[in-house]
């Protein structure tokens, strides 16, 4: 009794947000309105006499879709309505589209076999073609009826609607019946209906699946909502619930319930198989039943038998479990336990020789393969994925295996098998309980590791019990006592040298890593400090060179030149030093570029004042990559920087330049102690000494 009282109270609320949607929807003259409330199956009373009835002109004696009568002049204007019912009709009469003012068309209980396209009576409210011989409803049929309330089809013969038939610009659509049809499936197209609705029932049909063949994928936010109305599925052939398809449409089935809540969806009297599929649902649906009892929820099992009759809120979530066949080995069993977050795959006494290659998908199997003539445990992709092992009393003797840290494996039998050995790396089983009991494992220099590992792992079973045989001793010893010095095992050589390739090896590969990111930088370092202590320094006399300095610079940029002739033209007169300035000294009509060259050559150092700017220019980059090479690369000369500004410098693809300044090799030209730095790196005129360029450590800036 209460359950239905919350379920009038429900409806009630439901048609009250109709109501209150009600003046998007009406026609104009508002001659059909909502009158009475009580139920939401009766909340719009339509006031026909309000309406002038049109008459259909028909003979029973002949198959005739009938014609209707025109209205006299002094009724053209009005809104119409046609009530014509357990009548001879085969078809909607041919001249509807004539009167293009019809809200209401009953035509029940006739013989009408197809729906024609209806889109001329836009003011179309009321569709009634109840009890006839319909079973198609083809796209477009339903198009531009944005007042269309009502569209009532039961007790026809409908088997297929297309796709489109029912759309999205039903703005007004409360009512949709097709019970007691025979349609096979139901696509999901009323979840998308964005107002408040009465009701969607296509009950006492044979749909045993939901479908979203428009590939119907939902908005979701605060400000977009969906319904609510109630969804009719009762009396069918429904048996698994496919929450898939619902999950579809939204990120998560979680979010797809959540926007639901409010809705009504009665699956009472169907063939329901249940299984795991249930368990979602079941899962976020259990508290709201418990809270509000309502009859369309009560929905009873058919199978499996020890289910059948049984309602889902009554049964315990531990009974929805699915069995799998689907890559279960054969003699195995198979089953899939969402309420223990699990899967089982039993293949107890089923005779395996060897672990199987494939096995169901779950992100946690319990693999149960005892009393079986398994020899090996290989690397197989489903291990890593095992959280229960039960491998006991086979004939193991190998573990190919290789077990990984951060396993989530929680337990381990290997007992009463035939082991001799196990594999190191399962030492990496930090939090594993394990079971290697009853085996004959062999305590030997090889397994020095093993002793250690019994001492520190409490979680093997039986563990201070637990023997060895020692090698050529009939004697067993207790495994956690094993240790080396008492069986004289020392370290082979063979181990030595393989820790000390590995360590060369490692260490080859962090030099070749070095060299491929730092190759430029360490080139430079060896033309400088190596490569010029492995030849005879030349000795540059006076007049072999016609320059002391040839500076290179940005000659476009003004600041450049400005800084040029504040600060080193006055300087390289001070020291006699004589300089080749491009701009100041250069041939008019001769190519920059040779002259440049040329000149950078025939002088004893290179002077490269360089900016931003310098850089944006692809002739500057080409000579300051021939003076690198003159002078550095060749031992020619020096090659000096001075940076002017703070900015990063794009040096392009040459990646000796990016050295040397990676290197730190410039002057700055805030440097306070520019001049004398400068004079350090130049060869001064020899009023006192012999001219000779010499590499010394002075050579190389570091700042």
């Amino acid at each position: 009794m209460g359950g239905k009282i919350l379920t009038s109270i429900l409806l009630l609320v439901l048609s009250v947000v109709v109501k209150q949607d009600y003046g998007s929807f009406v026609v104009s003259s508002e001659n059909c309105r909502c009158s009475y409330i009580s139920r939401c199956e009766s909340c719009c009373y339509f006031d026909f006499e309000s309406l002038k009835q049109l008459i259909i002109d028909e003979a029973c004696s002949i198959s005739s879709s009938g014609l209707i009568k025109s209205p006299t002049t002094s009724e053209e204007n009005f809104n119409f309505y046609i009530q014509h019912t357990y009548s001879c009709l085969s078809a909607v009469p041919t001249n509807i589209c004539d009167f293009p003012m019809i809200q209401s068309l009953v035509l029940s209980n006739n013989y009408i076999k197809h729906v024609p396209k209806l889109s001329c009576l836009k003011e179309l409210v009321n569709l009634d073609l109840t009890y006839n011989m319909i079973t198609v409803l083809k796209t477009g049929i339903f198009d531009s009826l944005d007042k269309l309330q009502r569209i009532l089809l039961s007790n026809n013969f409908i088997k297929t609607i297309e796709l489109g038939v029912l759309h999205t610009g039903l703005h007004s659509i409360k009512y949709v019946r097709l019970d007691h049809n025979n349609l096979t499936e139901s696509d999901v197209w009323v979840l998308n209906i964005t107002h408040a609705f009465c009701i969607f029932d296509v009950s006492h049909n044979q749909i045993s699946k939901v479908t979203n063949k428009n590939n119907l994928r939902l908005k979701w936010s605060k400000n977009y909502k969906y319904g609510p109305g109630l969804l009719d599925f009762s009396n069918n052939k429904l048996r698994v619930l496919d929450w898939h398809v619902l999950a579809d449409l939204a990120s998560s089935l979680h979010s797809f319930l959540i926007q639901f809540i409010f809705w009504g969806f009665d699956f009472r009297n169907n063939p329901w198989h249940c299984d795991c599929h249930f368990y979602s649902f079941l899962y976020y649906f259990d508290n709201i039943n418990k809270r509000f009892s309502l009859d369309y929820l009560n929905v009873t099992c058919h199978s499996p038998p020890h289910l059948n009759g049984q309602t889902v809120f009554d049964i315990d979530l531990s009974e929805f479990v699915c069995n799998i066949t689907d890559s279960c080995p054969s003699k195995c069993f198979c089953q899939k336990q969402p309420d223990n977050h699990r899967m089982i795959i039993d293949c107890r006494n089923a005779g395996l020789s060897a672990m199987p290659l494939k096995l169901p998908f779950h992100k946690s199997l319990y693999l149960y393969f005892q009393n079986n003539f398994i020899q090996d445990i290989p690397n197989l992709p489903y291990i890593e994925r095992t959280s229960y092992f039960d491998i006991s009393n086979n004939t193991l003797n190998t573990i190919s295996l290789v077990f990984t840290q951060g396993s989530s494996l929680g337990y381990l039998n290997m007992s009463n098998n035939n082991l001799e050995s196990l594999p190191e790396s399962i030492q990496k089983l930090r939090g594993t309980n394990i079971d290697i009991s009853n085996n004959s494992l062999v305590c030997n220099c090889s397994n020095l590791w093993l002793g250690e590992w019994f001492r520190s792992k409490p979680n093997i079973k039986y563990r201070s019990l637990l023997t060895c045989s020692v090698s050529g001793n009939q004697n067993k010893i207790k495994i956690q006592e094993f240790q080396k010095e008492e069986h004289d095992c020392e370290v082979s050589n063979s181990t030595v040298i393989s820790i000390v390739l590995v360590i060369f090896g490692v260490l080859l590969i962090v030099l070749t890593i070095c060299f491929i990111n730092f190759r430029y930088e360490l080139l430079t370092l060896y033309y400088i400090f190596i490569k010029s202590k492995l030849r005879r320094i030349r000795k540059i006399q006076n007049e072999s060179k016609a320059y002391d300095i040839c500076v290179l610079l940005n000659e476009t940029n003004d600041s450049d030149r400005l800084w040029v002739k504040d600060h080193l033209i006055h300087y390289f007169e001070e020291n006699a030093l004589k300089s080749y300035i491009p701009y100041r000294d250069g041939v008019i009509g001769e190519v920059t570029s040779d002259a440049i060259i040329t000149n950078m050559n025939n002088s004893s150092t290179v002077l490269a004042v360089v900016s931003s700017s310098f850089f944006a220019d692809p002739l500057n980059i080409f000579n300051l990559e021939a003076a690198y090479h003159q002078k550095i690369r060749n031992r020619n000369g020096k090659l000096i920087f001075i940076k002017l500004g703070q900015d990063c410098f794009p040096f392009g693809s040459n990646g000796y330049i990016r050295a040397m300044f990676r290197l730190k090799l410039f002057i700055h030209a805030d440097n306070p102690k520019l001049m004398s730095k400068l004079t350090s790196q130049i060869q001064l005129p020899p009023k006192y000494k012999s001219r000779s360029i010499s590499v010394t450590s002075e050579d190389i800036l570091w700042f």
